[in-house]
């Protein structure tokens, strides 16, 4: 319950199922074994997992639901931050979301709700992986970043972040 929670905005991108850090590497290791004909020994993880410097910052991403017509057309705004640490660490935290209708507007603070967690990459594949500090279980998803933005991606579904620090 807690890696969904901690990584929230991964559950809205349905990412695939829970891992053990270490069942991932070892997934890593064996496939570069068997292509490369290399024992386990020869192998160097931090070639394949490391941590791709063009993410370290300040994201967000901003979530837009309109719903209805006319006089019921009603629309909620939602921040959502990832800070990408060069130690590994890495905080999420969703910011204020914003209601608004024909008859009224509504402003919900988020407060403090940061959660922290680690961070790897593996930049050949694609893909970044988000570790739970406690359990270290973790979910992975696409990524791609090009200057400022960063995307997110699984089974079809995206979240494009603009770097803001």
């Amino acid at each position: 319950m807690r890696i969904a929670y901690l990584f929230f905005l991964l559950f809205l991108i349905n990412c695939e199922k829970l891992t053990r850090d270490e069942d991932i590497k070892k997934e890593i290791t064996q496939l570069d074994t068997v292509s490369k004909g290399k024992s386990v020994d020869e192998l160097n993880i931090k070639k394949t997992m490391e941590l791709d410097e063009r993410l370290i910052g300040t994201w967000r991403y901003t979530e837009v639901i309109n719903s209805g017509l006319g006089a019921l057309y009603t629309s909620m705004t939602t921040d959502f931050f990832l800070q990408f640490k060069e130690n590994g660490v890495v905080i999420n935290w969703q910011g204020d979301s914003y209601v608004g209708s024909k008859d009224a507007n509504f402003n919900s603070t988020a407060g403090n709700n940061s959660q922290s967690g680690k961070w790897k990459t593996d930049r050949d594949k694609g893909l970044l992986y988000f570790i739970d500090s406690v359990t270290n279980e973790s979910v992975h998803t696409k990524y791609y970043v090009e200057n400022n933005r960063m995307m997110l991606s699984n089974d079809n579904k995206k979240q494009v972040y603009e770097r803001i620090d």
